[in-house]
């Protein structure tokens, strides 16, 4: 048992192990709770402000979930989060089903069958092609795999969808979000061509599994490769190996999850898809799980664009830094940076997040990325599920400014 709770605004997590608690604060508390939101979710169950998820490690407690995920906390809770919002989100669109909210952001949505939004696994075929990426096998869930006492306060939902309206209806802006930044465009390069030539196919066919727009994988494989080296989207197995990743497949309208392990027989009988670093040399595995991770940090960015392409190459704390420095600079709440597509500023202070670390990762990756962008004026394009269950699509153009970097 895993019981997390506010002490003095200080996150905590007790834990019991045998007969003995060990009680962990502050940062080994949060990476205790970003580790195990990794886990598979079995089963949630909410009671007023208390929550209870039982997981494949666990059955973890949350006193009073509310003020657990405000500011940085909210980030450690991708698929929890991601999971209270769907049940909730679905009874009360039952409840509104005659209300329509505009949500300018939307290209084009499509409704998610209710067992596709409750399952966290679903079959899933293979597919013939040479190399070929493994895929799960077929799981079978029964329909109370997530379940939600609906105890929640449900006019915070309602406010949140007039909100919604009121923003978008005060809005002069009636296009997708442009935005600025210092690059040089490389796209029709020697190497920009290389690359598109050999992996664009491969890249256009998983990427729109995993609900990304090809040509910025594309451009991210061109900066992280060339598409010269086995290690095509300069995968970093040891920093997410042994955690569970899980996420969209837009192609098959199911969760799927996969770990990088050295040690598949660990994950035995857990529905998860392994993937070794010797299945990393081909490359369509690479590009498919460079995909996949690509998504997750843009979960973990609140699916700002920008961010997380940053965040792929920077990672999770160099980025956690980053937006704590511009949050104090600029005086604006790492929410609010995070809900503008066109606001890049945190890109000012990459370098500075990263000084005297060791490990520092590039912190102009986003303006080297943009310089293999094909028709970036054409803007870049997100999928996600929101909070009704259906698929939208978060679009943001990135434009030069004519200066080179």
């Amino acid at each position: 048992m895993y019981e997390f709770y506010l002490e003095k605004n200080v996150l905590c997590c007790r834990v019991q192990q045998q007969n003995h608690v060990v009680t962990f604060k502050e940062l080994h508390a949060k990476r205790q709770l970003q580790k195990l939101d990794a886990s598979i979710i079995h089963r949630v169950q909410m009671q007023k402000k208390d929550l209870m998820v039982e997981t494949n490690c666990g059955i973890l407690y949350f006193s009073d979930i509310y003020s657990i995920i405000h500011n940085e906390n909210r980030f450690l809770l991708r698929n929890i989060l991601d999971c209270m919002q769907k049940e909730m989100s679905g009874k009360q669109k039952k409840k509104h089903q005659k209300k329509y909210v505009r949500n300018l952001k939307m290209m084009g949505s499509a409704t998610i069958g209710a067992f596709a939004l409750l399952a966290l696994v679903a079959t899933t075929s293979q597919e013939s092609s040479n190399p070929k990426l493994v895929e799960p096998v077929t799981i079978e869930k029964d329909t109370e795999s997530i379940m939600l006492e609906n105890q929640y306060n449900k006019s915070t939902w309602t406010e949140k969808v007039l909100q919604t309206i009121e923003n978008y209806e005060n809005s002069k802006k009636l296009d997708e979000n442009v935005t600025y930044l210092d690059f040089e465009n490389n796209r029709y390069s020697l190497t920009g061509e290389s690359a598109y030539n050999s992996y664009y196919s491969i890249v256009e066919t998983y990427a729109s599994k995993w609900g990304i727009a090809p040509k910025l994988v594309m451009a991210m494989l061109t900066q992280e490769s060339a598409g010269k080296i086995t290690n095509l989207m300069q995968i970093e197995f040891d920093a997410w190996s042994e955690s569970p990743l899980t996420v969209y497949n837009f192609k098959d309208n199911c969760y799927n999850h996969f770990v990088l392990t050295d040690c598949p027989n660990d994950f035995k009988n857990q529905d998860i898809v392994c993937i070794t670093r010797n299945d990393l040399q081909n490359p369509i595995t690479n590009i498919s799980i460079g995909c996949v991770l690509l998504r997750i940090s843009l979960q973990y960015m609140d699916y700002h664009v920008g961010a997380g392409i940053q965040c792929y190459n920077f990672g999770y704390d160099n980025m956690q830094n980053t937006l704590a420095l511009t949050a104090a600079s600029e005086g604006i709440p790492v929410e609010q940076i995070l809900c503008d597509q066109e606001n890049l500023s945190f890109m000012d202070y990459t370098a500075q997040a990263v000084e005297g670390k060791k490990e520092q990762g590039d912190y102009m990756y986003l303006n080297h990325v943009m310089q293999y962008v094909e028709n970036p004026e054409d803007g870049i394009s997100i999928q996600k599920i929101n909070e009704f269950g259906e698929v939208e699509e978060i679009c943001v153009t990135i434009l030069s400014s004519g200066k080179t970097m």
